[in-house]
Order: structure tokens, then C-alpha cells, then sequence
């Protein structure tokens, strides 16, 4: 397998994706958990390429993983997104669901995969999807 060229910090994914369109889906799994001591690893890409009715599920912490070896302990669950638009999203994107910015895309843990990726997102006041008081059915709109 091929080295990521990403890896080597010679290429700014910032200076790459130079236009690209919003990511749509909806809200599918509503979850009220937090975690203290999840251990995820987040992947060295900054980007996935994310297909239609691809399911993800979204996690927000308050931890800088870039300052403990990409790992994230302290987690708040989301929930489960289907996506209905697919297209390209990295590391700083800014996750909103029904227009609340609930925060922005620290990377991605593999944890599930192939099943589904834990899309990190990174937020000062952690809540749960319950605590949001969002829906199933919610649109969510990556960015």
C-alpha cells in the first residue's frame, strides 16, 4: 500500500480543497451517552470521502486530540447521520444540525469500520443529541 502523501506534513490539506461542496444528510439515531474513558484514535488524513447513504456516527468532545497523541477520551454521543449528499469533508469543517453549529470536525476514528466512522467534532460544552433536544429526521449539514 501507498504512504499517504498527507503524512509527511508536506501537503496543507487547507491549500488542496480549494472549493467543495456542503455534505448533507439527516439525523437517523438519537443518543444520550458520555463517555470518560473511550480511548478513540483518530486516523493521520485529514479528509474522507464521504458517499451517499453512507451512516456515520457523531461524537463531540472538549480535548484537543492533537495535544494527546490523537486520542480522545471524554466523549458526549450525538448520534447516528445518513448521508444524503455526499462529497468531501476535513479536519475544521463546521458540523450544524437544523442551523445549530454544534462544532468543528477534529478527524476521524475507525473504531467500526467498515461499518461506520466516528466523526469527532470538537465543541467547548459537550451535550448528547438528547440534551440538544434534536430529532430524528433533522438535516445536518457539513461544511
Amino acid at each position: 500500500m501507498s504512504e499517504d502523501p498527507y503524512s509527511d506534513k508536506n501537503i496543507n490539506v487547507d491549500d488542496v480543497y480549494k472549493k467543495r461542496r456542503e455534505v448533507k444528510g439527516e439525523l437517523i439515531a438519537l443518543m444520550d451517552l458520555k463517555l470518560q474513558n473511550r480511548n478513540l484514535k483518530l486516523i493521520e488524513p485529514s479528509s474522507r470521502a464521504i458517499k451517499k447513504t453512507d451512516i456515520h456516527e457523531l461524537v463531540i468532545t472538549s480535548e484537543n486530540p492533537f495535544e494527546n497523541e490523537m486520542t480522545v477520551d471524554k466523549v458526549v454521543c450525538i448520534g447516528f447521520i445518513e448521508i444524503h449528499k455526499g462529497g468531501v469533508i476535513i479536519r475544521n469543517d463546521n458540523i450544524k444540525i437544523n442551523d445549530n453549529k454544534i462544532g468543528k470536525l477534529l478527524g476521524f476514528d475507525t473504531t467500526h469500520a467498515p461499518n461506520h466512522l466516528n466523526l469527532v467534532v470538537f465543541n467547548d460544552e459537550p451535550k448528547t443529541g438528547y440534551e440538544y433536544e434534536f430529532k430524528i429526521g433533522n438535516q445536518v449539514i457539513i461544511s
